[in-house]
């Protein structure tokens, strides 16, 4: 099942629980009208009865479709300002990227690592520090304000290896759309389950309230507000039941996927299966969270993090199981043999790091400066790669990260100098138009940044063109911290930098349409696949990758993309004039509304295009990786692009 299936089939069962929702709000609206009408019939004839049921019923059923609607608002509102405030209402703390805990150093070069091989922006980091049971989880509604967070008890007792595997785990939540639909998931339980606990309120409140032997009137109006309660809570309690099942459902079956995914990402099962090992030699607090919060999010995490007759994850014998190639019954017997499944090896606290923890913290692992082995590029299929991480591109992304000199990756890290590399990359090679540039940021931008833009333009000048999309990546988790104007503020300038020659190079393009995909704001769902309303965008954008690879040859590398799509006759080649930035941005924007298997055939299209030469360079795999960034399909880095310019 490749990236487009596990998008399109993310879409299937948000669309699914949407019905499912509905279905359930009428019928429990329809429940908690027979009981208002049984409460008529009760306290009256049933003629009495019958005249005062429809506008009993309509009393009812608004009050009830409210309260619902504007719980699951709320709660929807609420997870709307990204993964941040879920790992903030679980206890969790934003990691530092300056910090000098070796643990937490560790734990960012890792998800560094995925990041740049998954061709995913760099999440924000946290560490629930009151959870001592080893769990994690990725939360956010996209690429763009994802984040992974990590319990104390984790970061203490795993490995690297373990580390790496559970954070590959999670990275495949990001991936695989499984986030979006996690949050839709709290919102639409916390709405049935507030109904539940109005009745509890009302029935608590009237219970104890005191009304005198005389009062008739009184004493029926609370038998009644205590009928209405309870019905409440019962009719309530068996909504949130079968929410509970589906929620179940659906995270039992995306767990195994992630782990899959999360082998294919690391290319080490035994990370995986030993940190499941090491949760479950734990036993019953191996993966448990405390936090107050944690069962409406307990879908979220890698393993199970509440006690609960519903069980959001598949038991663990059966995911080892799946790892090692092994039947659960076998793991099971290895459990009741051992009496313990915990692995007798060093966590992150211990001698693994003893030797090198200073070094570790300024450019992660030691391993050769020498760029992966360059391999032939084949566009055939593009759209497989999209969401994937092979063997060679964790490689290549490891060598990357040691290549990046220590003094962009920290400058790359806090708010201040990330704003300083974003615009230090984007200033033009040109010595002409940079001091151009210079000029205009003394005069925009304050003398500090302006000074810091300056001194890492000479280090930006030796780093290889292939690190800049990753470079500013892992620039993004700094600059989401900036305050909404400062966002503005920042991008405004961007804008205006890159246009001081009056031109805007496709370089300059790629790196502020990644900014403006990351910071400026949620991006449109994906509902277009008809192919009439896609067709004309997908011609500006071929036009433009085609122009990317040279005039001589543009024309046939148009050709060779437009092959893949339908309606073949009904795409214009457009001349470079009108495949200006605006019209690009445009373009993308529509495309990015395309459903998954609609953007399948795109990206596959885009790619036919840069290669039909036979080579993707170092800029047409830039801008095609910029595209797909825009279309919200990751493409990992090409390890074997040619370094033609």
């Amino acid at each position: 099942m490749d990236f487009f299936t596990r998008q399109d089939q993310a879409r299937r069962t948000t669309r699914g629980l949407v019905i499912t929702f509905i279905i359930a709000v009428i019928c429990i609206v329809a429940m908690l009208d027979l009981v208002a009408y049984g409460i008529l019939v009760g306290t009256g004839d049933a003629v009495s009865a019958w005249e005062q049921a429809p506008k009993v019923f309509a009393i009812v059923s608004i009050g009830t479709l409210l309260l619902i609607g504007l719980a699951s608002w709320y709660k929807w509102a609420q997870m709307s300002a990204g993964g941040s405030v879920v790992a903030e209402s679980l206890g969790g703390r934003r990691v530092s990227p300056s910090t000098t805990d070796p643990r937490e150093r560790v734990l960012i070069n890792v998800v560094e690592e995925m990041s740049i091989a998954s061709g995913v922006p760099m999440p924000e980091i946290y560490v629930l520090d009151q959870e001592a049971g080893i769990n994690a989880f990725a939360a956010g509604l996209s690429t763009s304000d994802a984040v992974v967070a990590v319990t104390r008890g984790a970061l203490d007792q795993f490995t690297r290896d373990e580390l790496q595997g559970v954070i590959g785990h999670e990275f495949s939540h990001i991936l695989n759309g499984d986030m979006r639909l996690n949050l839709k998931l709290i919102g639409v339980i916390h709405g049935i389950l507030v109904l539940a606990l109005a009745g509890r309120i009302m029935f608590s409140l009237v219970s104890h309230a005191r009304v005198s032997r005389d009062d008739k009137k009184g004493g029926g109006i609370v038998v009644l507000i205590l009928v209405a309660g309870l019905a409440m809570m019962v009719i309530g309690s068996i909504g949130w039941f079968f929410s509970m099942l589906i929620k179940a459902a659906v995270s039992r079956q995306r767990e195994f996927l992630a782990d899959a995914s999360a082998v294919q990402f690391t290319r080490n099962p035994d990370g995986l299966a030993k940190a499941l090992r090491r949760i479950a030699g734990l036993g019953d607090r191996g993966s448990r969270v405390a936090n107050e919060r944690a069962e409406e999010a307990s879908h979220l995490f890698f393993g199970q993090a509440v006690s609960s007759l519903f069980a959001t994850h598949p038991p663990l014998v059966e995911r080892i199981g799946a790892l090692e190639g092994r039947a659960p019954e076998h793991i099971a017997n290895q459990f009741a043999t051992s009496g313990t499944a915990r692995p007798q090896v060093t966590g992150l606290a211990g001698a693994t790091l003893a030797a090198g923890v200073s070094g570790l913290a300024e450019s992660g692992p030691v391993i050769p400066r020498t760029a992966a082995p360059r391999a032939p590029v084949s566009a055939v299929g593009m759209s497989k790669r999209v969401g994937t991480v092979r063997p060679e591109d964790a490689d290549a992304s490891r060598a990357l990260l040691a290549n990046i000199p220590s003094l962009l990756r920290q400058a790359a890290q806090e708010g201040f100098s990330a704003r300083a590399v974003a615009l230090a990359l984007i200033c033009d090679p040109s010595a002409t138009v940079r001091e151009i540039q210079l000029a205009f940021l003394s005069r925009r931008a304050d003398a500090g940044l302006t000074r810091a833009v300056g001194q890492l333009l000479p280090s930006l000048e030796a780093l290889d063109r292939s690190a800049t999309l990753p470079l500013l990546h892992l620039c993004l988790p700094a600059l989401r911290q900036l305050s909404e104007a400062q966002r503005r503020e920042f991008l405004s300038v961007a804008v205006d930098l890159v246009r001081r020659d009056g031109l805007i190079s496709l370089h300059e393009f790629a790196l502020v349409r990644v900014l403006n995909n990351h910071l400026a704001g949620a991006r449109p769902a994906a509902t277009i696949s008809d192919w009439e309303q896609l067709l004309s965008s997908a011609g500006v954008v071929l036009s433009a990758l085609a122009h990317a690879g040279g005039a001589a040859s543009a024309r046939a590398e148009f050709d060779a993309g437009v092959a893949v799509l339908p309606a073949k006759g009904g795409l214009t080649f457009h001349p470079p004039s009108s495949c200006s930035s605006s019209a690009l941005d445009n373009a993308l924007y529509r495309l990015s509304q395309a459903t998954p298997e609609r953007k399948r055939v795109l990206v596959d299209a885009f790619a036919r295009t840069v290669a039909a030469d036979g080579v993707i360079t170092v800029r047409e795999g830039e801008l095609l990786r910029v595209i797909c960034d825009s279309l919200d399909c990751p493409l990992p880095p090409f390890a074997g692009v040619s370094t033609a310019a």
